[in-house]
Protein backbone atom coordinates (compact mmCIF):
# COMPACT_ATOMS: atom_id res chain seq x y z
CA UNK A 1 0.00 0.00 0.00
CA UNK A 2 1.79 3.48 -1.06
CA UNK A 3 1.61 6.21 1.23
CA UNK A 4 0.12 8.29 -1.33
CA UNK A 5 -3.05 6.50 -1.19
CA UNK A 6 -3.16 6.82 2.72
CA UNK A 7 -2.60 10.41 2.50
CA UNK A 8 -5.45 10.53 -0.20
CA UNK A 9 -7.80 8.88 2.33
CA UNK A 10 -6.78 10.71 5.08
CA UNK A 11 -6.95 14.11 3.06
CA UNK A 12 -10.51 13.17 2.03
CA UNK A 13 -11.74 12.59 5.85
CA UNK A 14 -11.48 16.01 6.34
CA UNK A 15 -15.29 16.15 4.65
CA UNK A 16 -16.48 13.22 6.00
CA UNK A 17 -19.85 14.02 8.00
CA UNK A 18 -19.91 13.94 11.69
CA UNK A 19 -22.46 11.79 13.02
CA UNK A 20 -24.54 10.61 16.12
CA UNK A 21 -22.91 6.65 16.16
CA UNK A 22 -26.26 5.46 16.91
CA UNK A 23 -27.56 6.94 14.41
CA UNK A 24 -25.05 5.79 11.80
CA UNK A 25 -25.31 2.45 13.14
CA UNK A 26 -28.89 1.92 13.30
CA UNK A 27 -29.72 3.46 9.98
CA UNK A 28 -27.37 0.50 8.61
CA UNK A 29 -28.88 -2.32 10.57
CA UNK A 30 -32.55 -2.10 10.05
CA UNK A 31 -34.37 -5.29 8.99
CA UNK A 32 -30.94 -7.35 8.65
CA UNK A 33 -29.14 -10.08 9.60
CA UNK A 34 -26.62 -8.54 12.52
CA UNK A 35 -23.52 -10.02 14.09
CA UNK A 36 -22.95 -7.86 17.02
CA UNK A 37 -19.11 -8.13 18.72
CA UNK A 38 -18.68 -6.27 22.08
CA UNK A 39 -22.20 -6.43 23.52
CA UNK A 40 -21.73 -5.99 26.81
CA UNK A 41 -20.54 -2.62 26.08
CA UNK A 42 -18.45 -1.57 29.09
CA UNK A 43 -21.11 -1.73 31.56
CA UNK A 44 -23.30 -4.85 32.46
CA UNK A 45 -25.93 -3.35 34.68
CA UNK A 46 -26.93 -0.50 31.66
CA UNK A 47 -27.03 -3.41 29.46
CA UNK A 48 -29.16 -5.20 31.99
CA UNK A 49 -31.17 -2.21 32.63
CA UNK A 50 -31.67 -1.87 28.81
CA UNK A 51 -30.29 1.41 29.39
CA UNK A 52 -31.33 4.03 26.41
CA UNK A 53 -27.22 4.37 25.64
CA UNK A 54 -27.28 1.17 24.80
CA UNK A 55 -26.71 -0.16 21.23
CA UNK A 56 -27.19 -3.35 21.31
CA UNK A 57 -30.33 -3.06 22.94
CA UNK A 58 -31.37 -0.25 19.87
CA UNK A 59 -30.21 -2.89 17.26
CA UNK A 60 -31.87 -5.90 18.56
CA UNK A 61 -35.35 -3.88 18.25
CA UNK A 62 -34.17 -3.31 14.73
CA UNK A 63 -32.54 -6.27 13.29
CA UNK A 64 -34.46 -8.94 11.63
CA UNK A 65 -31.66 -11.30 13.15
CA UNK A 66 -29.23 -10.54 15.74
CA UNK A 67 -26.44 -12.08 17.67
CA UNK A 68 -24.32 -10.69 20.44
CA UNK A 69 -20.84 -11.81 21.06
CA UNK A 70 -18.46 -10.97 24.15
CA UNK A 71 -15.88 -12.65 25.77
CA UNK A 72 -17.15 -11.93 29.77
CA UNK A 73 -18.77 -15.38 30.53
CA UNK A 74 -20.51 -13.64 33.58
CA UNK A 75 -21.90 -11.23 31.93
CA UNK A 76 -22.97 -13.22 28.37
CA UNK A 77 -24.66 -15.64 30.89
CA UNK A 78 -26.73 -12.83 32.25
CA UNK A 79 -27.84 -11.59 29.21
CA UNK A 80 -29.08 -14.86 27.54
CA UNK A 81 -31.22 -15.33 30.77
CA UNK A 82 -32.61 -11.94 30.16
CA UNK A 83 -33.54 -13.66 26.64
CA UNK A 84 -30.65 -12.24 24.15
CA UNK A 85 -29.23 -14.47 21.73
CA UNK A 86 -25.15 -14.04 23.02
CA UNK A 87 -22.75 -15.73 23.20
CA UNK A 88 -19.22 -16.01 25.09
CA UNK A 89 -16.34 -16.32 22.81
CA UNK A 90 -13.26 -14.40 21.66
CA UNK A 91 -13.95 -12.09 18.88
CA UNK A 92 -10.87 -12.57 17.57
CA UNK A 93 -10.94 -16.21 17.16
CA UNK A 94 -14.49 -16.38 16.36
CA UNK A 95 -15.77 -18.76 13.90
CA UNK A 96 -19.62 -19.63 13.58
CA UNK A 97 -21.52 -21.62 10.97
CA UNK A 98 -23.61 -18.22 9.52
CA UNK A 99 -23.17 -14.90 7.50
CA UNK A 100 -23.84 -12.14 8.10
CA UNK A 101 -25.64 -8.93 5.98
CA UNK A 102 -23.78 -6.41 8.79
CA UNK A 103 -21.24 -7.41 11.42
CA UNK A 104 -21.10 -4.19 14.42
CA UNK A 105 -18.14 -3.49 16.12
CA UNK A 106 -18.34 -0.90 18.06
CA UNK A 107 -15.60 0.87 20.52
CA UNK A 108 -14.23 -3.00 20.58
CA UNK A 109 -10.93 -3.05 18.21
CA UNK A 110 -8.78 -0.91 20.58
CA UNK A 111 -9.33 -3.57 23.27
CA UNK A 112 -7.68 -6.25 21.62
CA UNK A 113 -4.17 -7.53 21.05
CA UNK A 114 -4.51 -9.00 17.51
CA UNK A 115 -6.72 -6.31 15.67
CA UNK A 116 -6.12 -8.10 12.33
CA UNK A 117 -7.54 -11.30 13.64
CA UNK A 118 -10.85 -9.10 14.62
CA UNK A 119 -10.67 -7.81 11.16
CA UNK A 120 -10.60 -11.58 9.54
CA UNK A 121 -13.22 -12.53 11.90
CA UNK A 122 -15.41 -9.92 10.83
CA UNK A 123 -14.46 -10.76 6.83
CA UNK A 124 -15.46 -14.34 7.83
CA UNK A 125 -18.29 -13.52 9.30
CA UNK A 126 -19.78 -11.16 6.09
CA UNK A 127 -22.04 -12.79 3.75
CA UNK A 128 -21.64 -11.36 0.36
CA UNK A 129 -22.85 -7.90 -0.16
CA UNK A 130 -22.21 -7.58 3.42
CA UNK A 131 -21.04 -4.45 5.22
CA UNK A 132 -19.15 -4.43 8.45
CA UNK A 133 -19.25 -1.27 10.78
CA UNK A 134 -16.28 -0.31 13.52
CA UNK A 135 -16.00 2.98 15.59
CA UNK A 136 -13.17 3.66 18.09
CA UNK A 137 -11.64 6.90 19.46
CA UNK A 138 -9.59 9.33 17.30
CA UNK A 139 -5.79 9.42 18.58
CA UNK A 140 -5.77 12.63 17.44
CA UNK A 141 -8.52 14.28 19.20
CA UNK A 142 -8.14 17.86 19.66
CA UNK A 143 -9.70 17.33 23.44
CA UNK A 144 -7.27 14.44 24.41
CA UNK A 145 -4.36 16.69 23.52
CA UNK A 146 -5.85 19.94 25.28
CA UNK A 147 -6.88 17.28 28.35
CA UNK A 148 -2.66 16.69 28.38
CA UNK A 149 -1.94 20.08 28.24
CA UNK A 150 -3.82 21.21 31.46
CA UNK A 151 -4.50 18.19 33.34
CA UNK A 152 -1.06 16.01 32.58
CA UNK A 153 -3.20 12.96 31.16
CA UNK A 154 -6.04 12.35 29.28
CA UNK A 155 -8.91 10.09 30.69
CA UNK A 156 -9.32 6.81 28.99
CA UNK A 157 -10.69 2.91 29.37
CA UNK A 158 -7.66 1.29 31.34
CA UNK A 159 -8.65 -1.76 29.08
CA UNK A 160 -7.47 0.02 25.82
CA UNK A 161 -4.55 -1.20 24.30
CA UNK A 162 -3.36 0.99 21.57
CA UNK A 163 -4.71 4.23 19.57
CA UNK A 164 -6.31 4.53 16.57
CA UNK A 165 -6.23 7.88 13.96
CA UNK A 166 -7.82 7.60 10.01
CA UNK A 167 -4.18 6.90 8.89
CA UNK A 168 -3.68 3.86 10.62
CA UNK A 169 -7.02 2.43 10.54
CA UNK A 170 -6.58 2.67 7.02
CA UNK A 171 -3.47 0.58 7.06
CA UNK A 172 -4.73 -1.99 8.81
CA UNK A 173 -7.48 -2.54 7.03
CA UNK A 174 -5.25 -2.66 4.05
CA UNK A 175 -3.41 -5.65 5.55
CA UNK A 176 -6.83 -7.49 6.60
CA UNK A 177 -10.03 -9.20 3.88
CA UNK A 178 -11.07 -6.22 4.13
CA UNK A 179 -11.62 -2.92 2.72
CA UNK A 180 -12.34 0.47 3.96
CA UNK A 181 -16.04 2.10 1.63
CA UNK A 182 -15.95 5.29 3.95
CA UNK A 183 -14.90 6.97 6.95
CA UNK A 184 -17.76 8.88 9.26
CA UNK A 185 -17.01 10.87 12.41
CA UNK A 186 -18.92 10.08 15.22
CA UNK A 187 -20.29 12.09 18.43
CA UNK A 188 -18.52 10.88 21.33
CA UNK A 189 -20.37 8.81 24.11
CA UNK A 190 -17.90 9.78 26.37
CA UNK A 191 -16.32 13.30 26.47
CA UNK A 192 -12.97 13.75 27.12
CA UNK A 193 -13.25 17.03 29.10
CA UNK A 194 -10.60 18.92 30.88
CA UNK A 195 -10.68 18.86 34.41
CA UNK A 196 -8.50 21.72 35.44
CA UNK A 197 -10.98 24.51 36.57
CA UNK A 198 -10.19 27.48 35.32
CA UNK A 199 -8.59 26.13 32.10
CA UNK A 200 -11.77 23.87 31.96
CA UNK A 201 -14.34 26.31 31.47
CA UNK A 202 -12.56 28.02 28.14
CA UNK A 203 -10.84 24.64 27.02
CA UNK A 204 -14.20 22.60 26.87
CA UNK A 205 -16.45 24.94 25.08
CA UNK A 206 -13.70 25.64 22.26
CA UNK A 207 -12.51 22.26 21.67
CA UNK A 208 -15.59 21.37 19.61
CA UNK A 209 -15.19 24.57 17.11
CA UNK A 210 -11.67 23.17 16.56
CA UNK A 211 -12.51 19.86 15.52
CA UNK A 212 -15.35 21.66 13.52
CA UNK A 213 -12.84 23.36 11.31
CA UNK A 214 -10.58 20.33 11.01
CA UNK A 215 -12.53 16.98 11.66
CA UNK A 216 -8.86 15.16 11.69
CA UNK A 217 -9.27 16.78 15.57
CA UNK A 218 -12.49 14.70 15.87
CA UNK A 219 -13.14 12.43 19.21
CA UNK A 220 -14.53 9.41 17.91
CA UNK A 221 -14.75 7.98 14.05
CA UNK A 222 -16.27 4.92 12.17
CA UNK A 223 -15.27 3.28 9.17
CA UNK A 224 -17.52 1.18 6.74
CA UNK A 225 -16.31 -1.79 5.44
CA UNK A 226 -16.52 -4.46 2.56
CA UNK A 227 -15.26 -7.66 1.97
CA UNK A 228 -12.18 -7.47 -0.45
CA UNK A 229 -11.24 -10.76 -0.64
Amino acid sequence: MSISEAETFVNAARGAPLLKKRDWILAIVKGKRVLDLGVVDHDMERALRADEQWLHGHIKRLASHLVGIDIDESSVSKLRDAGHNAICADATALRLDEKFDVVVCGDLIEHVTKPLDLLNTIAYHLDVGGRALISSPNALSVSRIFNIWADGSTSVNPEHVFWLCPQTIYQLVSRSDLAIDKLVWLVTDYPARTRRRFWGRIINSITPRIAARNKLLSDDFGVEMIRSK
